[in-house]
């Protein structure tokens, strides 16, 4: 199999060391600084969750892209996550807030979205960032079973799906600017593997520091693929009702989408 431009460039830059674990704490922070900005699932999420009721539960929160917009519909917030570094991430943004948004309550929660136990109902569970597919589809059938535990009737849970267009071998890659004390970019590589239901994702940090040297990171995770049919079947098979489905976006690598389920 080709090796994704990102996996390449760090094999070069690095000596040829492996990446670390992208949900490492290196990677979680630097995982956070490419993704702090991206507001995609934002305003169709608040939309959704707005006409909802109750408490507001967030699967794989990270570092609170979500969760933290989530206070402006006055509800109190729930976040898990399995890293210790992006919930610790979460409660330092959650504590620089003005004190007027910190009103309303934030709860962050180290957890594993497989088998969490809150001993509380929500009237939405946001599971977004395509992070279902960090979990293997039996992974996933104790994650829709700790679902049903947590959501209370009425309520809704949202999905943020994406569906690669890529064929197996291809990869997409993207260069995103990073903020920060020196200049940096991140390349971000996604490539499917040869078994067809996993991706590879790169992420490659390029930074120099303040005395000019140049300083490569490497960082990658592996993710399982499901079509939107094979989602829908196991959801049903959990016991939920797929109610709707809300494009974000698409391209020639493939597209994202909200899809909402009912008990």
């Amino acid at each position: 199999m080709n090796e994704s431009a990102s996996s390449r460039l760090a094999a070069i830059l690095t000596g040829g060391e492996p990446p670390a674990d992208l949900y490492s704490v290196e990677g979680s922070r630097l995982y956070e600084r490419f993704a702090e900005f991206d507001d995609s699932e934002q305003r169709e999420l608040l939309r959704r969750l707005a006409a909802t009721e109750g408490d507001i539960l967030e699967l794989a929160c990270g570092g609170g892209r979500l969760a933290l917009p989530f206070l402006a519909l006055g509800r109190p917030v729930v976040g898990i996550d399995l890293s210790e570094e992006m919930i610790r991430i979460l409660q330092d943004r959650y504590d620089r807030l003005p004190r007027s948004r910190r009103r309303v309550p934030l709860t962050a929660v180290v957890a594993d979205m497989r088998n969490f136990e809150l001993r509380r109902l929500f009237g939405a569970i946001v599971l977004a960032t395509t992070s279902i597919f960090l979990l293997d589809a039996s992974d996933r059938e104790q994650l829709f079973a700790a679902v049903r535990r947590h959501l209370a009737p009425g309520g809704l849970f949202f999905v943020t799906v994406y569906e690669s267009s890529l064929e197996v071998g291809a990869s997409s890659t993207r260069l995103v600017p990073l903020t920060g004390d020196v200049p940096a970019v991140a390349l971000l590589s996604d490539q499917v593997r040869e078994d067809g239901r996993t991706r590879e994702v790169t992420a490659l940090q390029i930074s120099r520091d303040h005395d000019g040297a140049l300083d490569v990171a490497a960082f990658s995770s592996v993710v399982h693929t499901a079509s939107k049919e094979e989602l829908d079947d196991e959801l049903v098979r959990a016991g939920f009702t797929h109610v709707e489905s809300i494009a974000l976006s698409g391209g020639d690598a493939g597209g994202l989408r909200i899809r909402g389920y009912s008990l």
